[in-house]
């Protein structure tokens, strides 16, 4: 017995043959234009396939669903993304969000596109709308670091990991998944309480993430900052270097120098380190 069209499609995709599985939905929608299933199949194959029509084939076959459902949405999104559409990207997201009020998974991706665009009040708005989870506090306190807002980052992250103390009691030193979220927040949270000038509490929370990063340079470099702003110079002159020195990733050095480079309280610290470290 032969197999169907969409038998050949799943098949192709399966193997990852998407030319073939393209062809073999041309065949079937050619045979049934209102399958909306073989539709929204094809949209998703042409939106794997480098070829030059690829995208506005795509489209044509998502905007001809007579229903769209919130998975379609994502797909527009996806599409508008690819063709640098931001705010097509963000209609569709929030056309999604619409139909699925309840998927966070969606949800974060409306916030997350607002940030592309530089509309981080607008991704703001939408975060604040959330519930008060470690997740949606860490988003809040994110986009408050962008916004320069130390002191509020720093106390949003302190209620983030409150938060996600209080979801995994017991569990942090055997969830590595949930222990890492909380390295991150200590990180997070102690880089705005350096910024915002609670440099005790900073120090602190660098030291408990150097339990679970004890041969991470950056918490060894920003230990070296505290040291600056603490009047200790000559100490911090030397963690700082020795961070540096020991830092094979030049995406993460680049990191560290244009931290010295950009905060006016570091400039004392930057004059006597940069010059060596660069050469």
């Amino acid at each position: 017995m032969p197999y169907t069209p969409m038998e050949l499609a799943n098949a192709f995709i399966r193997t990852g043959e998407l030319t073939d599985a393209l062809a073999a939905l041309d065949a079937r929608l050619a045979e049934a234009p209102d399958d909306d299933e073989a539709r929204r199949l094809r949209a998703a194959v042409l939106l794997r396939l480098p070829v030059p029509d690829a995208l506005a084939r795509a489209a044509a076959d998502l905007a001809a669903l007579p229903q769209p459902t919130a998975a379609d949405y994502v797909q527009l999104a996806l599409l508008a993304e690819r063709r640098h559409d931001l705010p097509g990207a963000i209609a569709a997201m929030q056309a999604a969000c619409r139909l699925e009020p309840a998927d966070e998974r969606l949800l974060e991706r409306l916030p997350g596109l607002y940030v592309q665009q530089g509309n981080i009040p607008a991704a703001l708005d939408v975060v604040r709308a959330q519930p008060r989870t470690w997740r949606w506090l860490q988003w809040q306190a994110d986009l408050e670091v962008q916004q320069g807002a130390f002191a509020a980052a720093a106390d949003l992250y302190e209620q983030a990991q409150q938060h996600l103390e209080a979801r995994f009691a017991g569990q942090l030193a055997l969830n590595r998944v949930a222990g890492a979220i909380r390295a991150r927040l200590l990180l997070a949270r102690a880089f705005a309480c350096r910024r915002c000038g609670r440099l005790g509490t900073a120090e602190q929370l660098y030291h408990e993430a150097q339990r679970y990063y004890p041969d991470d340079p950056t918490v060894l470099f920003n230990l070296g900052l505290l040291r600056a702003l603490h009047g200790d110079l000559a100490g911090a002159l030397a963690q700082c270097r020795q961070a540096l020195d020991t830092t094979d990733q030049a995406l993460l050095r680049a990191e560290m120098v244009a931290t010295l480079r950009q905060e006016a309280e570091l400039q004392p610290l930057a004059a006597q380190l940069l010059p060596e470290s660069l050469t």
